[in-house]
Parts: structure tokens; C-alpha cells; sequence
């Protein structure tokens, strides 16, 4: 749905009284407020992620191998 300039809504090619299903992939942090990737981690993996993550930062590490070890 779409709003018009008068503030209603108007179908898009959806099935009307369907609900509207809208992904959004956020990679590098641009459109979130909480990165996706850390509250994951934070919720799901062990506490040595945050090494992994420190050792990226300085640069000791590319973002692939960080990520492959959390």
C-alpha cells in the first residue's frame, strides 16, 4: 500500500484483503538502529564472539574469517 497525496492508501497489485509481506535487508547498518548481525550473536552464540569482533576491528582479521569463527 501506498499512500496518495490526500493520506489514503492505495492498492499496489496486491489482492485486496491480503496482507503485504515487505523484506528488508539491512548489511552493512544503514536502516536499523541495532545491527542484525550482533543480536544474533548476542542472543544465540558464546561469549568469545565479542574477541573475534575486537580482533576485526583492529584490523587483525578480515570481516570473513570474523565471521566464520562467531
Amino acid at each position: 500500500m501506498l499512500d496518495d497525496q490526500a493520506g489514503r492508501q492505495q492498492d499496489v497489485g496486491a489482492v485486496k484483503g491480503c496482507n503485504v509481506t515487505e523484506v528488508y535487508c539491512d548489511f552493512d547498518g544503514t536502516i536499523t538502529r541495532v545491527d542484525a548481525t550482533d543480536a544474533v550473536l548476542e542472543a544465540f552464540a558464546l561469549p568469545v564472539w565479542r574477541e573475534w569482533e575486537q580482533r576485526w576491528v583492529r584490523g587483525e582479521i578480515t570481516s570473513q574469517h570474523c565471521l566464520s569463527r562467531q
